[in-house]
C-alpha cells in the first residue's frame, strides 16, 4: 500500500518540476550562426549567442571559435553566483 501511495505521488508531483522548454526552442545549423569579434576573448576569438542575453542576468550560451594557437586559462565561478 505504501509503494502504490509513493508511485500516485511521484507520478503527480513529476510534471509540476517539468521545465517549459518550448519557450526559446530552436534548433541551430552552422549556416544559421554568425560570428563576430568580441572583445572580452583574445584577438581573432569570435562569438556567437545561441541563447539568451549577455548583457541581462541569467543564462546565456556562447558558441566560442577560437584561433588554434590561443590557449585560454581555467575560470572557476562558486555555484553561489549561478
Amino acid at each position: 500500500m505504501k509503494r502504490l501511495v509513493a508511485a500516485i505521488l511521484i507520478a503527480l508531483a513529476g510534471p509540476a518540476y517539468a521545465e517549459n522548454t518550448a519557450h526559446d526552442a530552436k534548433e541551430l545549423v552552422p549556416a544559421d550562426m554568425k560570428f563576430e569579434d568580441n572583445p572580452a576573448f583574445p584577438k581573432g576569438a569570435q562569438t556567437v549567442v545561441v541563447y539568451g542575453d549577455p548583457s541581462k542576468p541569467g543564462m546565456f550560451i556562447l558558441r566560442l571559435k577560437m584561433p588554434r594557437i590561443t590557449s585560454c586559462h581555467r575560470t572557476f565561478i562558486p555555484f553561489s553566483n549561478l
